[in-house]
């Protein structure tokens, strides 16, 4: 009884707290500093390794004979349907349009989104890259159909640092005029099963975006050559001086002001390299005076740019509405609020949901009494490990709060009363 006697005596406290915002930050997030992929003494080995695995298919009668259809890229990168993103990247980095005696860097945009000696097109995986190369939910696909003239695999994924000596994982393919577009910083043992001189179609899959290789975090190097060996940009732009038109299907526009996510939190996130040093703390599902962390993530996101953000209850009445104005232009940039969940409901589904650009998304997250048995809602993730406020591991105790670690990276806090 007396246990019971401190919890009512500790409520009046928590009411008064109950829907003020508790705290609220983010901002600009920096992938990693400008640094070469490839040196040039590696890039010309690489190129003489294709030169000559593509003659001894040719000469072997292995290279496929491929459709003379036009060349038309498609975007190199997809992510897993069923992950809860709406977009899963941003793109860092152009092809550098140095022209001799300009003493100045250029993308094909005639903007300053790349470096000296880039030779391809950077694609970072954005929010947790980590989680997501971990969880294997970003792949590299083929832009075009081509035929693989040569597979690197086998080397460490998870570099933070572009110092490194070691090479990266990267699949190279030759296309029907002769072309070839390389796909490079894979993640280790996960490229495509297809052997050297088989076809690949466009938009399959050639492995899993990762940080292998001259790398600081997981991203997409993709880098394209015309059948006479010249470096292309598949951007068209006035200031693309290596070919006037482009080569894409559907070409992206050079700012593309997106929302990358829309997630909920138990703990403040934590972007970190590599995976160790990254903590998502994902949570969809809350219980009684939990606080909840909302969290939006953007690429491209531009200097006065407005969303409009609501938390609805059950039956949607609007519990808490707010305006986010971005303070800054960004590649990848994010903002969080921290919020002490009512200790009086109601319970169940919640919404959060963004306005943003004419486009509305929205999360849903679970807010249980804890007091009584309440069937978790997505308690068909696999369950990885159970753990106590001291951060052990443990067996599943009744009337203890717990730290439920499922499979997808969420955590969840529990406590079961019998």
């Amino acid at each position: 009884m007396r246990k019971l006697i401190i919890i009512f005596f500790c409520f009046p406290f928590i009411v008064m707290t109950q829907n003020q915002l508790l705290d609220k930050g983010g901002g600009e997030h920096i992938h990693y500093d400008q640094k070469i992929c490839l040196t040039e003494e590696v890039r010309v080995l690489i190129k003489n390794e294709i030169d000559q695995a593509a003659i001894l298919l040719k000469e072997s009668g292995r290279f496929p004979i491929l459709p003379k259809n036009n060349l038309s890229f498609i975007f190199p990168l997809m992510h897993n349907p069923n992950l809860d993103y709406n977009c899963t990247y941003a793109i860092k980095q152009y092809v550098d349009q140095f022209v001799p005696g300009a003493g100045n860097m250029f993308d094909y945009s005639c903007g300053a989104q790349t470096y000296s000696g880039h030779n391809g097109t950077d694609i970072h995986t954005w929010p947790f890259p980590w989680h997501l190369s971990d969880n294997n939910q970003v792949i590299a696909v083929a832009a075009e159909e081509g035929v693989i003239v040569v597979k690197h695999d086998g080397y460490d994924d998870n570099h933070c640092n572009a110092e490194t000596t070691s090479w990266w994982n990267a699949v190279y393919l030759e296309h029907n005029d002769g072309s070839r577009s390389w796909y490079g910083h894979l993640k280790k043992n996960s490229l495509t099963t297809k052997n050297v001189g088989e076809t690949v179609s466009k938009g399959e899959m050639l492995g899993v975006i990762s940080s292998s290789g001259m790398s600081t975090s997981p991203h997409l190097h993709f880098e394209v050559y015309d059948g006479d060996g010249n470096l292309i940009d598949p951007f068209q732009g006035n200031c693309n001086f290596l070919n006037s038109t482009s080569w894409w299907e559907n070409q992206k526009p050079y700012k593309e002001p997106t929302l990358n996510a829309i997630l909920t939190h138990d703990a403040l996130p934590i972007h970190g390299c590599p995976s160790n040093n990254e903590f998502p703390n994902f949570s969809n599902y809350f219980t009684l005076g939990d606080s909840i962390y909302t969290a939006i993530y953007f690429h491209d996101e531009i200097q006065g740019d407005s969303a409009f953000l609501t938390i609805k209850k059950p039956g949607g009445l609007v519990w808490q509405s707010w305006t986010h104005t971005a303070p800054l232009t960004s590649a990848t940039s994010w903002w969080y609020w921290k919020w002490k969940l009512p200790i009086h409901g109601p319970f169940g589904m919640w919404d959060f949901t963004i306005t943003y650009n004419d486009s509305t998304i929205s999360h849903n997250f679970y807010y249980a009494n804890s007091t009584g048995i309440v069937k978790n809602p997505y308690e068909n993730k696999e369950l990885l490990i159970v753990k106590d406020l001291l951060g052990r591991e443990i067996n599943i105790l009744k009337n203890k709060i717990l730290f439920y670690i499922y499979n997808d990276g969420s955590v969840e806090k529990r406590i079961t009363i019998e």
